[in-house]
């Protein structure tokens, strides 16, 4: 779901910055890299190498592994930066 979120972010502060709204493209762009990061920080299972689907009550990763059946948007996708693993939203 945050995937989904980010990318209508991102999309929407292109049409804000179109439209010469730069004060909702700052906003909505600013709040898609606030919730980029807050994914990857809590959602990413280092010791394991993947992407939690779920935060348990206490807002750590739930220990499990599974991947996107629909073929559409990614939500968790890994990626090799510096020779390390890390994961990114990607729309």
């Amino acid at each position: 779901m945050q995937a989904y979120v980010y990318a209508a972010k991102m999309r929407l502060a292109e049409i804000a910055r179109m439209k010469k709204r730069l004060d909702l493209a700052d906003r909505w762009q600013e709040e898609a890299r606030n919730l980029k990061f807050r994914f990857n920080r809590d959602f990413w299972v280092e010791n394991q190498d993947f992407c939690a689907l779920a935060l348990d009550g206490d807002g750590n990763p739930v220990d499990s592994l599974e991947f996107e059946r629909s073929g559409t948007t990614t939500a968790c996708r890994v990626a090799k930066k510096r020779g390390n693993l890390r994961v990114v939203i990607e729309a």
